[in-house]
């Protein structure tokens, strides 16, 4: 038997969760986006339809990490039965607001 202190071994490169990838595809209509998600604890989905609605709890926008309180309006994925895994995932409606406002201004003719 060893007469040893024991030894507490720490990672070399500390565990830090990367933030989700994601892109706006589509805005489709006021009420409805279109998302790619790319995330590896929380699932990949290349074509996600997401729908405009309250938020029933404060959250991050996953667009622009600005807070989201209760009553914002939100962009949530759509889904059937079973939820996907970033079911409880919110973009902010005025991210996307701000977003279609740059893309008009980009279709404007030059004078």
């Amino acid at each position: 038997m060893l007469d040893a202190e024991p030894v507490v071994c720490r990672p070399v490169i500390p565990y830090t969760r990367r933030a989700p990838i994601v892109r706006v595809l589509e805005i489709s209509s006021e009420l409805t986006i279109t998302v790619s998600w790319n995330d590896a604890t929380g699932g990949n989905y290349g074509a996600q339809i997401w729908r405009i609605r309250k938020a029933h709890h404060p959250g991050v926008c996953a667009l622009t990490n600005e807070a989201i309180d209760v009553g914002d309006f939100v962009y949530r994925p759509l889904f059937g039965d079973i939820p996907p895994l970033n079911a409880d995932a919110m973009i902010s409606a005025e991210a996307i607001r701000a977003m279609r406002e740059s893309e008009n201004r980009e279709l404007e003719p030059a004078l």
